[in-house]
């Protein structure tokens, strides 16, 4: 799998993930990951994360949210994933706990575990694909 995480974003205060097609001094321009096609301009001043440098934290430090995507990936979770709305907060916890086995449980929030869930769904075709288009 060779996903490009650093152009896939979370902008503060938007719904969603977005992939960065271009910047400039003023800003970027992005294409919306769960509203295919759709295309917008955020200004430079944006509050924009890099899925490349979000961290899951762990009982030993951290992991890379990338490394945790692609362990799903790589899991039997791939082929029948769980609704991230519908699914019980067992059901979600036992999920990370195959997939990260040391996810800091005190720390890691059940509400980030369902973000970091509908954030797959959205990615799951990236991934598939295979790769991402690059930063322009």
């Amino acid at each position: 799998m060779n996903v490009n995480w650093k152009s896939l974003v979370h902008i503060a205060g938007k719904h969603g993930l977005f992939r960065v097609l271009s910047t400039s001094r003023s800003g970027y321009f992005m294409e919306s990951l769960n509203e295919p096609g759709k295309r917008l301009f955020f200004s430079a001043s944006t509050r924009v994360a890099s899925l490349g440098d979000i961290m899951l934290l762990t009982k030993s430090g951290e992991t890379s949210l990338s490394e945790t995507y692609e362990k799903m990936w790589g899991d039997a979770y791939s082929p029948d994933p769980i609704d991230p709305h519908q699914a019980n907060e067992e059901e979600i916890r036992s999920l990370f706990a195959r997939v990260v086995p040391d996810y800091d449980e005190a720390r890691v929030y059940l509400s980030d575990m369902r973000k970091m869930l509908r954030w797959y769904e959205w990615l799951r075709p990236l991934m598939a694909e295979g790769s991402t288009e690059t930063l322009g």
